[in-house]
């Protein structure tokens, strides 16, 4: 990973190279001052292969403007001329980590790494300046224009490092929500908004303006493609004990079969009565467990139910329920009955249980549709629990695996700002640096939007709390950190454990951590 090309490509020579691929007949050749032929872009020809797809100068359109757009836009397109440089001796374990961390103005460094990571980064998280005006470690307070030019110059460049599948989370408060949705929906899509997460930051409440005391922030997510993106997925583990009042989800007993650990969680019934035999008859049939065996059998269901003399086809006639035997919703039968067409059904004998569908209450119907077909209840046996009463009744329960995994609600709680200090006062860090993000607020994140061994980034990096929780989830990770000066209310205190700029507390803080990284400046 370390060894990359460190010269840039222009964002527009990416976009020229795609164009090219799927509208060739849009290029044109023209001569240069230095008489050299090169291809360009003839917008006639591309208004002709576009037609009705390109909106006029007349027509209205939507959009979000303001001073420095375009400026903003030329500078995301130009090429950087600067390199990156290895910096071994600040580097922990250069000849095996993956994980690099880069000081240097982000925006040129993520023009660097398009050439070697373009569609690559599974995940971006980033925390960039809120612009409250306040200030902290660092200056917190652009105008309003500028901090739109600083997203949207570096927001279009990002989007071409994350994969098609791939996510960027962005922290926030409300100060620069709007603006920042809307410079997202233009990069990314609105199409491709995820979540607006809201992270309960300091319950205590924040005593910040003339306002409420402010107790959340949000982080806005966004997928490259929200068609492939992943769910979001978390532990149940992890979120009950963190949220137990969000995650308030069943204590469930944890058995074991030759395949592992699992869980019961629902009952083969169907309840719905919309899916019966009318709208899904393959998913409505007879099933067969015989408890000493374990042997599983399906059969198809009887065109008749068992008529009031046992055992005797005779008594039978369509719709009749004389017959069966209803034991805690439970429909039991070991009979020979009429199937399909009049044909003989014979259900399996001494030592069996038999179950049939859910009986269904509409008129004209008999039963409910099983929650799986035939040839899945018999193909996985094994994802089965079969649990037959004293008195012969049958229960089918499925069985789940993945137990620890339950879809991420929108609301994070627990770890907190607080949280955040004292992680770095933990490290021998603490002081310096007032709104670090919690390791765990971004495992939770991580784990729910990547795999093990997925490329994750921030180039926000702040107090380096992201490359943290990257290597304690197992993910290789890219960090940016400017070498911004810490402010004159904490320069004092960073001085005294050696560190002159915030990209220097993010290194001490993944070296105090015990993470290995490879360290490059900006040069």
């Amino acid at each position: 990973m370390k060894r990359q090309g460190l010269t840039s490509a222009t964002h527009s020579e990416f976009t020229l190279e795609a164009l090219k691929q799927i509208a060739p007949s849009a290029f044109t050749e023209v001569r240069g001052t230095d008489g050299e032929l090169t291809k360009k872009v003839d917008f006639d020809a591309l208004r002709e292969l576009l037609g009705d797809a390109i909106a006029d100068a007349e027509e209205e359109t939507f959009g979000f403007h303001w001073v420095g757009k375009q400026a903003a836009k030329r500078a995301a397109a130009e090429p950087t001329r600067q390199t990156l440089r290895p910096v071994v001796e600040d580097s922990v374990d250069w000849n095996t980590t993956e994980n690099l961390y880069i000081e240097g103005d982000n925006l040129e460094v993520l023009k660097l790494l398009q050439e070697t990571y373009l569609g690559k980064i599974k995940m971006i998280y980033i925390d960039p300046p809120y612009n409250t005006g306040n200030v902290f470690a660092y200056r917190d307070a652009l105008d309003p224009a500028q901090w739109c030019q600083m997203m949207r110059q570096r927001l279009a460049v990002a989007r071409e490092l994350l994969r098609e599948d791939g996510l960027i989370f962005i922290s926030i408060d409300f100060n620069q929500l709007a603006e920042l949705k809307l410079e997202c929906d233009r990069v990314f899509g609105a199409e491709n908004l995820v979540a607006n997460f809201v992270w309960v930051s300091n319950l205590k409440g924040r005593q910040f303006g003339a306002g409420p005391a402010g107790t959340h922030e949000y982080i806005l997510t966004y997928a490259r493609n929200a068609a492939k993106a992943q769910k979001l997925y978390g532990s149940v583990t992890r979120l009950r004990r963190l949220m137990p009042a969000v995650y308030a989800l069943p204590e469930r007993e944890i058995r074991r079969d030759a395949r592992g650990a699992y869980v019961l969680k629902n009952q083969l019934y169907n309840t719905n009565s919309k899916f019966n035999e009318v709208t899904a008859p393959s998913m409505v049939f007879l099933i067969h467990f015989h408890p000493e065996t374990g042997e599983v059998r399906t059969s198809a269901l009887p065109c008749a139910l068992p008529g009031s003399r046992s055992g005797s086809r005779s008594g039978s006639r369509p719709g009749s329920r004389d017959a069966v035997r209803l034991r805690g919703g439970e429909v039991v039968a070991q009979l020979e009955v009429s199937g399909p067409e009049g044909a003989a059904v014979q259900l399996p004998g001494e030592g069996w249980l038999t179950a049939w569908p859910h009986p269904n209450a509409k008129e004209g119907l008999r039963f409910h549709a099983w929650r799986w077909s035939r040839a899945k209840v018999e193909g996985q046996r094994e994802d089965l629990e079969f649990i037959p009463g004293p008195d012969g009744q049958l229960q089918i329960w499925t069985k789940v695996r993945d137990f620890d995994r339950t879809r991420l609600k929108d609301l994070i709680m627990g770890p907190s700002t607080v949280t955040g200090q004292r992680e770095l006062e933990a490290l021998g860090l603490g002081g310096i640096f007032e709104t670090p993000k919690p390791v765990e607020l971004l495992q939770v994140l991580i784990e729910a939007a990547t795999e093990p061994g997925d490329l994750v980034m921030d180039f926000f990096a702040g107090s380096g709390s992201f490359g943290q929780a990257a290597a304690q989830c197992d993910r290789p990770f890219i960090l940016v950190q400017q070498e911004e000066p810490f402010a004159s209310s904490r320069s004092a205190a960073a001085a005294a454990r050696g560190l002159k700029t915030i990209a220097d507390l993010a290194a001490a803080r993944l070296q105090a951590a015990g993470v290995n990284f490879t360290q490059l400046h900006l040069s």
